[in-house]
C-alpha cells in the first residue's frame, strides 16, 4: 500500500484534511513471551467516522520488524483504541507501528466538510485498501531494556587497555566504550566501589565526556545500541521533549553550539552539580575527621 503522493487527500497527510490526528501512546509493556502495545488513535473527523460506522473503513495498524522481516496488520471494525500482543520471538531491534484507517469496501464519490479548500468541489472513488487516514508512527527499541535506559551503563561501559595507552573512546560498538590504561582502570575500580558517591564524580568527567563526543556524532552512529537507546530514552522520556530535534538530524548534519552539552547534561541529571554535592560531602566529612 503506497502512502505517499496520493491523489486524494488523506487525514495526517500534509494539511490535506484538518484538524490532524494524533496518536495518544500509553507505553509499552512486557510479560514473559509478549511485548504489549496500547495506545489511542485521535481524530475529530465525522466524515471518516462516518465511514467507519457503516462498515466501509475500519481502523487498522501496520506492525514491521526490518530486522527480522516480520510484518502484520492488525485491524478492527469500529474501535480506535489498539491493545497488540506482539510475540517477542518474532522480532528484534527496531518495531514500526503505523495507524491508519483503511476503506474496506468500494466508496463512490468520497467529498468531506474538512477538505483543504484546494479539493473544494472535487469528489473521489475509493477502493478497498486505500487511506482514509494516517496517524502519527510508533517505534520501539525490542532489545532495550526500557525501565534501564536511564542508567548511564545501558549505553556505555568503562574497560581497561593496555598498560602504556592514553584514555580514549569508541564510538563504533554496540556501546559507548571508555578505555582506561591499567594504571587508571584499576584506581576507578577501587574509587567506585569504596564510596558510590565518587560515582558522580566520574559522570562528570569520564561519562560525560564521552557522551558528549557521542552525541556530537550521532549521525554516524545511530544504527548502534547506544545511538538507539538515546534515541529511545528522548521518545520516551517526556522531560527530553525538547531534545527531539537530535534525532531529526539527517547524515552529515550536527548540532547547533552548546546543544550537545545540554543534551549530555540532561541525560545524565545535571552531572556537574551531582559532582559538586559529592565533592561537598567529602569535603565536610574529611574535615569531621580531623
Amino acid at each position: 500500500m503506497k502512502i505517499d503522493n496520493l491523489p486524494y487527500p488523506v487525514l495526517g497527510i500534509n494539511d490535506d484534511i484538518l484538524p490532524l490526528p494524533e496518536t495518544k501512546n500509553a507505553g509499552v509493556m512486557e510479560d514473559g513471551k509478549n511485548f504489549i502495545f496500547e495506545f489511542d488513535c485521535i481524530m475529530d473527523n465525522p466524515a471518516i467516522l462516518r465511514i467507519v460506522q457503516s462498515g466501509q473503513a475500519e481502523f487498522a495498524c501496520e506492525v514491521e520488524c526490518a530486522t527480522t522481516f516480520f510484518r502484520k496488520c492488525y485491524t478492527q471494525k469500529d474501535n480506535s483504541h489498539f491493545k497488540i500482543d506482539l510475540p517477542k520471538n518474532l522480532v528484534a531491534k527496531t518495531i514500526t507501528l503505523e495507524p491508519i484507517i483503511i476503506v474496506t469496501s468500494p466508496i463512490t464519490g468520497y467529498t468531506n466538510p474538512l477538505f483543504n479548500p484546494d479539493y473544494e468541489g472535487l469528489s473521489f472513488d475509493l477502493e478497498p485498501g486505500d487511506l482514509l487516514a494516517y496517524f502519527k508512527k510508533l517505534s520501539y527499541e525490542a532489545d532495550l531494556t526500557y525501565e534501564n535506559l536511564k542508567a548511564a551503563g545501558t549505553f556505555m561501559n568503562i574497560e581497561k587497555t593496555d598498560a602504556d595507552a592514553h584514555t580514549s573512546v569508541v564510538l563504533g560498538g554496540q556501546k559507548i566504550k571508555i578505555l582506561l590504561p591499567e594504571k587508571l582502570y584499576d584506581e576507578y575500580n577501587r574509587y567506585h566501589k569504596a564510596d558510590k558517591r565518587r560515582e558522580s564524580i566520574i559522570h562528570a568527567s569520564l561519562a560525560f565526556n564521552a557522551l558528549l563526543e557521542g552525541i556530537h556524532q550521532y549521525t554516524k552512529y545511530k544504527s548502534t545500541t547506544w545511538a538507539r537507546a538515546i534515541k529511545a530514552r528522548i521518545e520516551s522520556d517526556p522531560s527530553l521533549a525538547e531534545y527531539k530535534y537530535l534525532l531529526e538530524l539527517q547524515d552529515g548534519e550536527s548540532l547547533e553550539e552548546n546543544q550537545a552539552f545540554e543534551i549530555a547534561q540532561a541525560f545524565l541529571g545535571d552531572p556537574y552539580e551531582r559532582m559538586f554535592k559529592a565533592l561537598r560531602y567529602i569535603s565536610t566529612n574529611n574535615d569531621n575527621d580531623d
